[in-house]
């Protein structure tokens, strides 16, 4: 299985979906310290390492992908593809930010892979038995059932991604006040270019929410973020990409 930067996939553990790393997850205990002796001193015991569970798919939202979510064009034409998502789940497990790092080769079903993900909802990663938001790359495939789906030619690493450890700011906590009490919510498009050394050169929000303190909040969240440079056989390139930014007012 491919692990480049944490690639995870969609598979069966115990009879349910997961999505792991490794297929299914599982937490190895310390051994137990070997009794002391008169001669020596019993060891200190070892640090219990943090128990963690990956992100998994929540039964009652399930990613909108499937036949009813083809879209119509493409099965006209007969357009197939694996897209593979770069998506930010927030530790109430919401995905607010959704980025594309590998195409299917068609606008269309591109635009359908950050469509099943943005504003999904997933259970959430979890250090010790609390809820912490992570990175996850998801691979998927839109088939019409006509053969092996051929993977993209394009290098995952040749479009720049946010730093792994970095959360943008987006979210409930960072809402534009007047947003909030004008109950306004959107999505924005932010095309983005980021030189060899991960520095933001320029933003410009090629897709509005329809709302401009949401439009600069995206900014905001973007000109602030840390990125990782594309590359190109190993040597890093600047390039441009497109970042998927979500607004929703939580539930009251």
């Amino acid at each position: 299985m491919n692990r480049a930067r944490g690639l995870f996939l969609f598979v069966f553990c115990g009879g349910a979906f997961a999505i792991t790393l490794s297929g299914c997850a599982a937490t190895e205990l310390p051994k137990p310290a070997s009794a002391p002796t008169a001669q020596t001193a019993a060891p200190p015991n070892p640090p219990l390492a943090a128990a963690r569970t990956p992100v998994r798919i929540d039964d009652n939202h399930p990613p909108k992908i499937g036949a009813q979510f083809y879209p119509a064009e493409s099965k006209a034409l007969g357009e197939e593809g694996k897209c593979v998502v770069r998506v930010r789940v927030d530790p109430d497990g919401v995905v607010r930010i959704a980025h594309l790092v590998s195409s299917t080769g068609f606008e269309r079903l591109d635009a359908a892979c950050i469509d099943a993900l943005l504003n999904g909802r997933f259970l959430p990663a979890t250090v010790d038995e609390k809820p912490v938001g992570t990175w996850i790359d998801l691979p998927l495939v839109w088939s019409l059932g006509s053969g092996p789906i051929a993977p993209s030619n394009q290098d995952r690493f040749a479009t720049p991604q946010i730093q792994g450890d970095y959360q943008l700011k987006v979210g409930p906590e960072y809402y534009p006040v007047t947003a909030r009490q004008l109950h306004q919510e959107g999505e924005c498009v932010v095309h983005v270019y980021i030189t060899t050394d991960g520095t933001l050169g320029k933003a410009i929000v090629s897709k509005s929410t329809g709302f401009a303190a949401l439009d600069q909040a995206c900014l905001q969240a973007i000109d602030q973020a840390h990125f990782v440079p594309a590359s190109q056989g190993g040597v890093p390139i600047a390039t441009w990409t497109d970042i998927n930014i979500s607004w929703r007012l939580p539930a009251p």
